[in-house]
């Protein structure tokens, strides 16, 4: 059984756009499709580091504008570039529950307490969405790219000019993890998503 290839079963929409949320409800500015990948970047990265576990559950990627969350990017590009109607209703109709999209720009609803509306998000999910705000919401698209060159080892992975999919155990090493250990907690992650894939293939057969 090849559980490597399943770990995009971690991969949770509606805690992805619920994150966006949080981050859009923070500021009356937009914001930009490089800060908020770098923040929700920085957030999965937080969380792995502190729980050995995963809120998004995606796969930590190394392009050659950076490092960015594969499917989670590729779904803010799809607001940004106005295509989201094609092929992500499920996450678009989740993510304007909670914020504005217009002129395909991210915008806050102004909701009160937003943090306790979030529902699909755990008390420590918030909490290290706030504490990466804390830290990073003040910075500049440009100052928090090289905040993250400088705090996050795997931006020098690869020099490839292609996009480059981190071994989650690589990552787990960079946030202090032995390598044994961070075999461990891969393993658990690929059996978190294996799960995830029978309880899924056991809903379409029923």
């Amino acid at each position: 059984m090849n559980t490597t290839q399943n770990y995009h079963y971690l991969f949770d929409y509606k805690k992805t756009a619920q994150s966006i949320a949080f981050f859009a409800n923070q500021t009356q500015k937009p914001l930009s499709l490089s800060k908020l990948s770098n923040l929700l970047y920085l957030t999965e990265r937080t969380f792995l580091k502190q729980h050995a576990s995963t809120i998004i559950g995606d796969h930590f990627v190394l392009s050659n504008t950076g490092l960015r969350l594969q499917r989670t990017y590729l779904l803010l590009e799809s607001i940004f570039n106005n295509t989201y109607q094609n092929n992500h209703l499920d996450f678009y109709d989740e993510i304007t529950k909670w914020t504005e999209i217009n002129n395909n720009i991210i915008q806050s609803k102004n909701i009160s307490n937003i943090s306790n509306k979030l529902l699909e998000l755990s008390v420590a999910d918030i909490k290290t969405l706030q504490e990466i705000w804390q830290q990073y919401g003040d910075y500049s698209d440009n100052e928090l790219n090289q905040k993250i060159q400088d705090e996050c080892p795997e931006y020098h992975y690869s020099q490839s000019q292609d996009d480059v999919v981190i071994p989650i155990e690589f990552i787990l090493e960079t946030l202090g993890y032995s390598k044994d250990v961070a075999a461990i907690i891969k393993q658990q992650l690929y059996e978190q998503a294996e799960i995830i894939k029978s309880f899924k293939d056991n809903i379409k057969i029923v």
